[in-house]
C-alpha cells in the first residue's frame, strides 16, 4: 500500500505462485487485485514473470539477474496490458551476513491502449542499500528516478523504510519517502506484508 502527500493512495494484494527451474530461473504466476485513486491503479492484473539469476555474486563481481513481465488486466476499469524488463545487480559490501549490501534496480514498461495523457513508454533507475540492524529487521533506504505514467516529467524520490521477519513465513515492511528537485515537498508513504508457504511436488 502507497499512500502519497496528496491523499491519493494505491493497494494491490494478491495470491503468487513461484516455481523453481534449473539454471537458477524462476517462473511466478500472480493475479492481483489492486484498488486506490492513484492515476497509476487503472484495475486488476494478471502478471506473469520469468527471473533468471545469471551471475551470483562474487569477490568482486555483483549477483546479477534479469526479469521479463506481462501484466494482464482483468475486470472493469482497467486500460491495456503492460510488458517490462527489469535488471537489478546487488554486491554486499563484506563476506559476513551482516555486512551491508548495495544495489542498482534498471526498469523500462511498455503499456498498451493508454490514455491520451499516458506515457506509453517510460524507465526507471533506482539505487538500493540495506543494513540488518537485528537479527530478524533490515533497513532500506533508496533513490528513484523515473518517468511518471500521466504528467509527462521526471519524478525523483529518497526513501527510508525496514523489513522486519515476524516469522519466519510472515514478513512486515514499511517506508517513508521524499520527493526530491522538481517533487520537493512531496511525501509518499508505505506499508506491506507478505505471506510465504513452500510446497513440494513430487512425481507419482
Amino acid at each position: 500500500m502507497s499512500i502519497a502527500g496528496d491523499g491519493r493512495y494505491s493497494a494491490r494484494g494478491g495470491p503468487a505462485i513461484k516455481l523453481g527451474l534449473p539454471g537458477r530461473i524462476e517462473l511466478s504466476f500472480a493475479p492481483a487485485r489492486q484498488f486506490g485513486d492513484a492515476s497509476s491503479v487503472h484495475g486488476n492484473l494478471a502478471g506473469a514473470e520469468v527471473e533468471w539469476n545469471f551471475r551470483q555474486q562474487g569477490r568482486y563481481v555483483p549477483a546479477m539477474l534479469i526479469s521479463l513481465i506481462r501484466q494482464e488486466p482483468y475486470g472493469g476499469g482497467h486500460q491495456g496490458p503492460r510488458d517490462s524488463v527489469q535488471f537489478v545487480a546487488t554486491k554486499s559490501l563484506g563476506r559476513s551476513r551482516q555486512a551491508p549490501r548495495v544495489g542498482i534496480e534498471i526498469a523500462w514498461t511498455r503499456s498498451f491502449r493508454v490514455r491520451p495523457d499516458e506515457r506509453p513508454k517510460r524507465w526507471m533507475v533506482g539505487m538500493v542499500g540495506s543494513h540488518l540492524i537485528g537479527p530478524r529487521t533490515a533497513l532500506v533506504a533508496d533513490v528513484v528516478r523515473q518517468q511518471q505514467t500521466r504528467q509527462r516529467r521526471l519524478s525523483s524520490f529518497v526513501d527510508i523504510g525496514f523489513n522486519h521477519i515476524l516469522e519466519p513465513a510472515l514478513t512486515i515492511s514499511g517506508g517513508l519517502g521524499g520527493g526530491v528537485a522538481s517533487d520537493r515537498g512531496a511525501v509518499r508513504v508505505f506499508i506491506g506484508l507478505k505471506w510465504t508457504s513452500g510446497v513440494i511436488f513430487q512425481g507419482l
